[in-house]
């Protein structure tokens, strides 16, 4: 036997155990979902696909947040409840979606006159719950979107 091999021998259940942890590190768990959970688009609520940017926003922006902070499915033919304060997250989300939305994509012109003033609507009535720089650069320029959408030609 060479020197090599002897100052190098590995037991045989070193090799198992390591094998055997190599195996089970490659184990996918799959995901859990709560067998209550209830998975529904969003509302169709400014156009006819409820994944439009419009019905997203719709859901995003007025939508109710559970107790789970989870966000509430909501009607739309529900009348739209008063802002609540947002987060940072709530305007990092809602920038994402504005910033896909182009109003003229809405080919009904009454719903899109009503997009248009609930977008101006929520601007006025905006809130923020952080007071940090960031959060109020955040929230100004999720205003200068909503009035960009709710006031384009």
């Amino acid at each position: 036997m060479s020197r090599f091999a002897r100052s190098h021998r590995v037991s045989l259940p070193v090799v198992l155990v390591l094998a055997s942890v190599l195996i089970a590190a490659c184990y996918e768990i799959p995901p859990r979902v709560p067998s209550d959970l209830k998975l529904t688009p969003p509302p169709a609520a400014y156009v006819e696909d409820p994944y439009h940017p419009a019905s997203l926003f719709l859901q995003r922006a007025f939508g109710r947040r559970g107790s789970s902070r989870t966000l509430v499915p909501r009607d739309p033919a529900d009348s739209l409840p008063p802002s609540r304060p947002w987060n940072t997250v709530d305007c990092v989300e809602v920038l994402a979606i504005l910033d896909e939305l182009d109003p003229l994509t809405i080919p009904d012109p009454v719903r899109r006159a009503v997009f248009r003033a609930d977008a101006v609507a929520l601007a006025a009535t905006l809130k923020v719950t952080d007071d940090s720089p960031h959060a109020k650069a955040l929230c100004r320029e999720v205003l200068n979107e909503l009035l960009r959408v709710g006031l384009a030609p």
